[in-house]
């Protein structure tokens, strides 16, 4: 593998406008099923915050953005496998198969992957 190339000080930085594109959008569409104060709680940030990042006021930190596209992905499996209600039921139900918490409130805790396995236990029949 080649070395890599210095860079020199009169090169521009590379710049990554545009690269948090689509932001106001992930909101948009996480609020439509958790509602603010509901999507705040599972990013764990005030309740304020995501709605100034729907009005592109703000852009949310490094957490928050891994967790609103941990989110977003775990929705998108929530869809295949409940319907909306169900989903809502199994999310906030203390659940065996996480040690007696609810989804999550071990989203919150330790992320998206404890919650994917669950989800994917469900789908191969697993009672939880």
């Amino acid at each position: 593998m080649p070395a890599r190339a210095a860079r020199t000080a009169t090169e521009p930085k590379v710049r990554f406008e545009g690269f948090n594109a689509g932001i106001e959008a992930k909101v948009d569409r996480l609020v439509a099923v958790y509602g603010v104060n509901g999507l705040a709680s599972l990013l764990v940030v005030s309740a304020s915050q995501p709605t100034r990042w729907r009005q592109g006021k703000e852009r949310p930190g490094e957490t928050a953005t891994g967790r609103l596209l941990a989110l977003e992905y775990l929705t998108s499996r929530l869809a295949e496998v409940f319907t909306a209600r169900q989903a809502q039921a199994w999310l906030t139900s203390p659940n065996p198969y996480l040690g007696g918490s609810t989804p999550a409130q071990v989203f919150t805790d330790f992320g998206g992957p404890a919650v994917e396995v669950a989800i994917s236990a469900v789908e191969v029949g697993a009672a939880v």
